[in-house]
């Protein structure tokens, strides 16, 4: 069987969906049968090693997620043009979609949705963002019609997907996210790296202050309510906008000695800065998975987390469970975690046996397996 993988969301830079990505692809290299062919698209093809049975097909740059609005469109019409020509002259038998953005009209593909954000919040501040929204709308009901099946990454995004687009269960299938095993876990020096790089220590931590679903203002309010005035709150990663307006937000509340904001935090520091915080406290609105949850249980970091959406798929019985939008329950559970070290340290032992459910080669497994069945079934 030919199996071609859109991988077009990846860039030099990943994050989200591109680790999704990056990590998937990679393991289905590992995994593919020896009768089988992969062909990957990708503008970024370092990150793939040619072998006899998986080609690598340079696609234009542009079509990477920095170049914004940009690239949205442009990655749109290369799926919806160049991808479709060259899948016909390449004989594929089946097209793997990273993402949700797979080609309109094509029967023989499978694609991953990860969320309905646009859905649930939809934001309005930027022409991307309403692309995006008009997007999940109009144009990805029709792919799903069209798509033998859908994978998703969490139950409560199955049930979303379900309930929006009136689709079959039996169409979609569940494959948790994993993570990479090689990078995420404990470090015994991890106190004296980030002091070390960083300046930083006796912190809790926040990451990923990308959009306002993230939910770090309310966070950044229940600070000025913790019995330990002389923690800080450490802001790791995040876009621009939300973070200048979380940044603004400390001001006005006198928190700018408490709550520190880390721009880009390098793939490689990320397990140090989990290892050597007091917990990681994640109110996230709406996730639909939510990775840096199970990196830090990963790294025996404690979680403090939202009980909404898919977080206590990811969590179980190894976090703190809070309310996102009580400012008072975020406090509390913080003030629990740091004054309490038995509960840390059942919190750690927990979480990082729950992180072990988790893996990206078992979510390649998985994802190879429906490839298989579909191939079968044509």
């Amino acid at each position: 069987m030919r199996i071609a993988i859109n991988a077009s969301i990846l860039d030099d830079r990943p994050s989200g969906l591109g680790i999704y990505t990056l990590n998937v692809v990679n393991y289905l290299c590992q995994i593919v049968d020896k009768n089988d062919e992969l062909i990957i698209y990708t503008s970024v093809p370092q990150y793939f090693t040619e072998q006899s049975n998986i080609k690598i097909k340079k696609i234009p740059e542009i079509t990477q997620p920095k170049y914004g609005k940009q690239a949205a469109i442009y990655r749109f019409k290369w799926i919806n043009t160049s991808l479709l020509k060259n899948l016909k002259g390449e004989k594929v038998d089946l097209l793997y979609s990273t993402t949700h953005h797979g080609p309109l009209f094509y029967k023989n593909q499978i694609i991953t949705i990860h969320d309905l954000l646009p859905i649930h919040f939809n934001y309005k501040d930027s022409l991307q963002r309403i692309l995006q929204t008009n997007y999940f709308k109009f144009i990805l009901p029709r792919i799903i019609e069209r798509a033998k099946k859908i994978i998703t990454i969490s139950d409560c995004t199955k049930s979303n997907i379900v309930k929006y687009f009136n689709v079959q269960e039996e169409k979609i299938v569940r494959i948790y996210n994993g993570y990479d095993r090689n990078l995420f876990f404990p470090r015994d020096d991890a106190k004296s790296y980030i002091y070390g790089k960083y300046g930083i220590e006796d912190y809790i931590l926040a990451v990923g202050a990308s959009y306002p679903h993230k939910n770090y203002d309310n966070l950044i309010k229940a600070i000025t309510l913790t019995l330990d005035k002389n923690i800080k709150l450490i802001i790791a990663g995040g876009k621009d906008e939300y973070r200048n307006y979380l940044k603004k937000l400390t001001k006005e509340l006198n928190l700018v000695d408490r709550v520190l904001f880390i721009n880009y935090v390098p793939q490689e520091d990320l397990p140090y800065l989990y290892s050597a915080a007091r917990c990681l406290v994640y109110p996230s609105l709406y996730e639909g998975f939510g990775l840096p949850p199970l990196e830090a249980m990963a790294c025996g970091c404690p979680v403090i987390t939202s009980n909404t959406s898919s977080l206590p798929e990811v969590v179980g019985d190894a976090g703190v469970m809070i309310n996102p939008h009580s400012i008072e329950e975020i406090a509390k559970a913080i003030d629990m975690v740091l004054s309490n070290e038995n509960l840390r340290k059942e919190m750690i032992e927990k979480g990082l046996k729950q992180a072990q459910k988790f893996s990206w080669r078992k979510t390649a497994e998985e994802i190879y397996k429906v490839i298989k069945e579909i191939g079968e079934k044509k």
